[in-house]
């Protein structure tokens, strides 16, 4: 496989090193199966914030899992395993299913009147009966459409299976938004993204970090956010660290960010203490 995986006409020696990979990745699938058991798993909620007002428009909801022994993992541990055993289905479904019923709760408690971004990939939209764990997730929570996007990466444009075009279509039709993830890294061409339903355009935080320092990154971000909203998108950089970085996007004239500069990933009981101390500030307890 090692020699596969390198292209044609290849070969490689065996080495412990490739033994000790296979068992590691055999350990951690078996350890993502006993997470799912024994509901180990997180939901953190990152702000999206709206750039002329300074407002919390949204939340994207991130899975973490608690291991045992290991403690608070980020996805990028375990999300790559999940999708090659087939966990990513059941793991998608519990986050939006948990996501989706957490903020329907602050809307009823706090008014809170912003989105919840859920990502999916590309196995759950193309591989599975996605459309219905969605209108049952709808159902189940009571949340409005209108307040959930799904994200969605640029691998979805290139998977060879089927073309996921009527999938997404039919998504919109619940009334959700469809927001493209981590735009800028992957493939894409303007041909595929003119024929997608999408509403939202996330620029990667790769093309945000430093970016008022970087004039090659400014002229690529600046394409991104024209391009963008002249197909009626809205855009939101990711990985807004700092205010010179901030200030620039304001002033290109981006909608939305999200990063560190705002506020990092927090529990869902740390975001519910923030709600409850603008609510109180209101005077609405």
């Amino acid at each position: 496989y090692k020699a596969k995986d390198a292209g044609r006409n290849k070969f490689h020696f065996f080495s412990d090193k490739m033994e000790q990979a296979v068992e590691a990745h055999a350990r951690l699938e078996w350890d993502l199966r006993r997470a799912m058991v024994g509901q180990e798993f997180l939901i953190y909620y990152q702000p999206v914030v709206d750039l002329r007002s300074l407002k919390t428009i949204g939340l994207e909801a991130l899975v973490r899992w608690q291991h045992p022994q290991k403690g608070i993992l980020p996805p990028g541990r375990f999300i790559s395993v999940s999708e090659e055993s087939d966990l990513i289905n059941q793991i998608g479904q519990w986050v939006l299913y948990t996501a989706c019923r957490c903020v329907k709760g602050w809307q009823d408690r706090y008014g809170f009147d912003g989105t919840i971004h859920v990502n999916v990939s590309t196995r759950q939209i193309v591989y599975g009966d996605f459309q219905k764990v969605l209108i049952d997730a709808l159902a189940e929570s009571g949340l409005p459409p209108s307040a959930l996007t799904l994200e969605v990466t640029e691998s979805l444009m290139i998977d060879p299976a089927e073309d996921p075009i009527s999938k997404l279509k039919a998504l919109k039709e619940t009334g959700i938004q469809l927001a493209m993830d981590d735009f800028g890294t992957g493939y894409s061409s303007l041909s595929y993204l003119a024929r997608y339903p999408i509403d939202i355009l996330k620029i990667d935080r790769s093309f945000i970090s430093n970016i008022a320092a970087d004039k090659q990154k400014q002229s690529l971000v600046e394409a991104i956010i024209r391009m963008g909203q002249s197909m009626k998108m809205n855009i939101v950089a990711e990985g807004v660290e700092t205010k010179e970085d901030l200030d620039y996007l304001v002033a290109s004239g981006c909608n939305a960010a999200q990063g560190y500069y705002f506020s990092k990933p927090v529990s869902w009981k740390a975001y519910e203490t923030t709600l409850e101390k603008q609510t109180e500030k209101k005077g609405l307890f």
